[in-house]
């Protein structure tokens, strides 16, 4: 099936890694609203953010994914004591990482995982998305958006395609992207999300896409590795199969005018219905 322009576009530029290292503290998302909530989204001691996903386990970006450090959020701090990559040819291929604590953080509620991988189409209707990033261990900034497209794959200007499985959401401006460097393994949720809600993921912050849209790997793509990274911890993912919330009010007044529509022109080809006599 041909590509629409704007997955070509994004498809054949360049990727903005949103590397972080200790010496750069995160700027945590462009026009971001500051919260105390968002409990599960937490720094990482050496650079980047991660998404607790289970009391031992961060979700990430595999290219700010290291040992030695620590997870910290207002749930508290632990040592990373593994880190397990989806994929072995680094950045920007298979851009997602487990970390593995050695202490066990708990939060009253972890994210549910959105199971169903995103095409292109159901990017497009997708309705509103939320951003998550940590600018330090008891701060996270917040951001709402929608979603522009998701694609596979991207080839990069070398003519290398690399396996990506992108949502891709976008910016405030026409020409600035919400994510910052030291935003990468950040968080991409579905909905309007606040305080209370119950979270659901969609996808881990790796980069920034043709310098101005952010680009999220989605976690459904890498669903058999993680349940078999995860096994062997008695620890296991929520995974929720709903791939699209409900629709926007916009698509459910353009649904509405197409039945009536669609109605009035049954309506034209059938015969008239005698009075009293009861509809079928």
């Amino acid at each position: 099936m041909p590509r629409s322009p704007l997955i070509n576009t994004l498809a054949t530029l360049a990727l903005f890694c949103l590397s972080a290292f200790p010496s750069t503290p995160a700027h945590a998302l462009r026009g971001g609203e500051s919260s105390s909530d968002f409990a599960w989204v937490g720094t990482l001691s050496t650079g980047g953010d991660g998404v607790l996903v289970a009391p031992n386990w961060v979700l990430t970006a595999a290219h700010v994914a290291r040992t030695g450090g620590s997870f910290q959020t207002n749930a508290g701090s632990a040592p990373v004591a593994a880190v397990f990559k989806a994929g072995t040819l680094g950045f920007p291929d298979d851009d997602l990482a487990l970390l593995y604590l050695g202490s066990a953080l708990d939060v009253e509620i972890f994210p549910a995982i959105a199971g169903a991988v995103l095409s292109p189409g159901d990017a497009l209707a997708y309705g509103a998305v939320t951003l998550v990033a940590a600018q330090d261990a008891m701060t996270r900034q917040y951001v709402y958006s929608s979603l522009v497209t998701a694609f596979p794959e991207v080839t990069t200007d070398d003519g290398v395609t690399h396996s990506t499985w992108y949502a891709v959401a976008g910016s405030r401006t026409d020409t600035l992207p919400l994510l910052q460097g030291g935003d990468s393994g950040s968080g991409l949720f579905s909905g309007h999300l606040g305080a209370g809600d119950d979270p659901t993921l969609m996808g881990i912050a790796s980069a920034t896409c043709n310098t101005r849209y952010s680009c999220f790997v989605q976690p459904a793509a890498y669903r058999a590795w993680i349940d078999s990274t995860m096994s062997t911890s008695a620890q296991n993912l929520q995974w929720t199969l709903a791939p699209v919330p409900e629709p926007a009010a916009w698509a459910l007044l353009a649904g509405g005018l197409a039945l009536i529509g669609a109605a009035r022109g049954r309506n034209r080809n059938r015969p008239a219905v005698p009075a009293g006599t009861p509809g079928c």
